[in-house]
This record gives structure tokens, sequence and C-alpha cells, in this order.
């Protein structure tokens, strides 16, 4: 049975440097990896991999604060929002 990676997230105190350095480890080029930065409450997305997996350069790259809400897609299609406030402590 194929199981489908939709979100990939790192929740880190205070490694926020080595969750970054880990992007693109685990996933594919269409799931979206995100740093729950709990230090400076917002979380960073980043899309769109280019390059090695183990070492992936991302092309886009967007951080949302507690006033924000991010987009979640499913295949390219927006599926709803997450109030970042909602998901940070």
């Amino acid at each position: 049975m194929a199981v489908d990676t939709l979100l990939a997230a790192a929740i880190t105190e205070p490694l926020v440097t080595a969750a970054r350095e880990s992007l693109g480890a685990a996933t594919s080029d269409s799931v979206p990896d995100w740093v729950v930065n709990l230090i400076e409450n917002r979380i960073e997305v980043y899309t769109n991999p280019a390059g090695e997996a183990q070492k992936a350069n991302y092309q886009t790259h967007q951080t949302y604060g507690l006033t924000d809400e991010i987009p979640v897609s499913i295949h390219g299609v927006e599926i709803g929002r997450l109030a970042v406030r909602e998901l940070l402590p």
C-alpha cells in the first residue's frame, strides 16, 4: 500500500538552523517543507526544491507570522488555510 506524504514539518527549539539544513531529506519535489520557528513565532514554508534531495536548494521560501494564514494545497489545489496563531503555542 503506497502512502502519499502531503506535508512535512520540522518543529524545533532552539535548533532552527539545523532544521533548515535538513530540509528535503525525506520528502518529494511536490511536498512543501515547513520549519516551525518557536523562537521567532513564525512558520517558514519551503517549496520547489532543485538539486539533490539531500541538499535541496529551494526556489520558493515564504515566512508566515502570527497574523498570517498558510494556504494548504493538495496536488496544486488549495483546500484551505491554517492560521499561524492557532499552530504556535
